[in-house]
């Protein structure tokens, strides 16, 4: 169970597809899926494919460093950069169980900016893969994460 420490997933996809070697953000205009497969076990990405859905991920929630606001709870947190979310990513060195794939990541960040709340991360459907333990990378006292729970949430 989730307790008094922040929670980071491994979530952020990532994409240097059309942006470049700058960390400072992708420019989403340019951002998309092609060339990722949405089947492809997350696990199983490129360094070029996780920058990809890295920025991906970022863009559909308002880019890298982003705080959304929830009405009703803690709210979620994005990666302050690429690197950061690269460091958060399931690998088949830290996570060799997980099972989430590239289009799985892809719908919990659509179900986030849908409704932008730590509780559609830890229970709305789209999520259930991408939150498993055997996804999930846990750092306590965390100052930035793609999801992050503040202490005692």
């Amino acid at each position: 169970m989730i307790r008094r420490q922040w929670l980071m997933i491994l979530c952020c996809v990532a994409g240097a597809f059309a942006c470049g070697s700058s960390d400072s953000g992708p420019d989403c205009s340019k951002v998309n899926m092609q060339g990722l497969d949405p089947a492809k076990l997350a696990i199983s990405l490129s360094l070029a494919e996780q920058e990809q859905l890295c920025d991906v991920t970022a863009c559909q929630i308002g880019g890298y460093g982003v705080v959304l606001s929830c009405s009703s709870g803690p709210a979620v947190t994005a990666p302050a950069n690429r690197s950061d979310c690269l460091t958060k990513l399931p690998t088949p060195s830290k996570n060799p169980a997980c099972t989430a794939t590239v289009g799985e990541f892809v719908g919990c960040m659509e179900a986030l900016r849908a409704n932008p709340c730590a509780s559609t991360f830890l229970g709305d459907p789209a999520c259930v893969n991408v939150t498993t333990i055997s996804c999930l990378t846990i750092i306590t006292n965390a100052t930035s994460a793609l999801m992050s729970l503040p202490a005692g949430e």
